[in-house]
């Protein structure tokens, strides 16, 4: 096994000890860890195979400060997935970096996850073309905002809005079928669905740390993984909220295969938008990096950028 392969699977292995030190590693966590081998199981399944001793892989990791640094943050997003981190979790983060600096940047970009969204002033719509029109609409916008972010090598908080526009789908959708839905539960449907947010960022995260990871998390998935939410959504609130878990993902599922059908279809219509808010892609993309600008505000920006009419002329 080369160099790189060992500390890839030593990286996998502590991502997994971090996500079960509370527990068994639950199969929406397995499946995102997957996709950091492009859903090849069979080599996660050797990856986790036996008892996991965290120091044991860290020596494989060795010393690298700045690998170290990124691994933590990743770790740290598994850990605190469900709002909180156990004792053993917090334990098994210290052995990875212990420098305070790494849990106050990243607690405070996580933080920010669950308070990405401004609030949307839209009504219910009671005809049933009317209502599918705009969601079909916001869903596209959203999707697409995601995939502009997604294709960005920006740090973790670019993720953070993608999960932010994940969750704004959701609550403009409940909307416009009559719910008024809050944050809180926006996201407990992404999670029934299987999006786990501490999860997507840690694997984004592993997968720009490493080349050769695989090529799955850019725009052309940020884009899938939205309009796969939106659909869910518009299922969910169809159905009165009565659809059960399984149904849910099957929806989510389905739907995010023609989610990247729709991507490979629009990828002109997508590159036309990246160019048209590329001025703002770039502030963001400095004051992002620098801490001087915060991910709800970036957001922020960022939609209004794309619902600007272009310049004519």
């Amino acid at each position: 096994m080369s160099e790189q392969d060992s500390r890839r699977r030593a990286t996998i292995r502590i991502l997994a000890s971090i996500a079960k030190a509370d527990g068994e590693l639950d199969p929406a966590e397995r499946e995102e860890i997957a996709r950091i081998f492009d859903g090849d199981s069979e080599s996660v399944d050797e990856a986790l195979s036996g008892d996991i001793d965290i120091d044991a892989e860290l020596l494989q990791i060795g010393e690298d400060e700045d690998y170290r640094r990124r691994l933590y943050r990743a770790a740290y997003a598994v850990a605190h997935a469900d709002g909180w981190a156990s004792t053993d979790e917090v334990n098994q983060l210290n052995k990875i970096c212990s420098d305070d600096r790494e849990a106050t940047l990243f607690k405070q970009v996580l933080g920010e996850v669950r308070d990405t969204v401004s609030m949307a002033n839209i009504l219910p719509v009671a005809d049933p073309v009317r209502r599918r029109v705009e969601i079909t609409e916001d869903t596209m916008k959203y999707a697409t905002l995601s995939a502009l972010v997604g294709a960005v090598p920006f740090p973790v908080v670019s993720d953070c809005m993608v999960v932010g526009f994940q969750v704004k789908l959701v609550m403009d959708i409940g909307r416009y079928w009559g719910h008024q839905v809050d944050r809180a539960e926006a996201m407990s449907l992404m999670t029934s669905v299987g999006v786990s947010v501490g999860l997507r960022l840690a694997v984004n995260a592993l997968a720009k740390l490493v080349p050769g990871w695989g090529s799955a998390f850019g725009a052309a998935t940020s884009f899938a993984s939205t309009f796969a939410i939106g659909e869910a959504a518009n299922a969910w609130f169809k159905s009165g909220k009565e659809m059960s878990g399984d149904e849910l993902q099957s929806v989510f599922q389905n739907a995010r295969l023609a989610g990247r059908a729709h991507y490979d279809e629009h990828k002109s219509t997508i590159d036309g938008k990246r160019s048209m808010v590329s001025d703002t892609l770039n502030q963001l993309g400095d004051q992002l990096g620098t801490g001087e600008m915060s991910v709800t505000r970036a957001s922020d920006l960022l939609d209004a950028a794309y619902d600007t009419p272009p310049p004519q002329g």
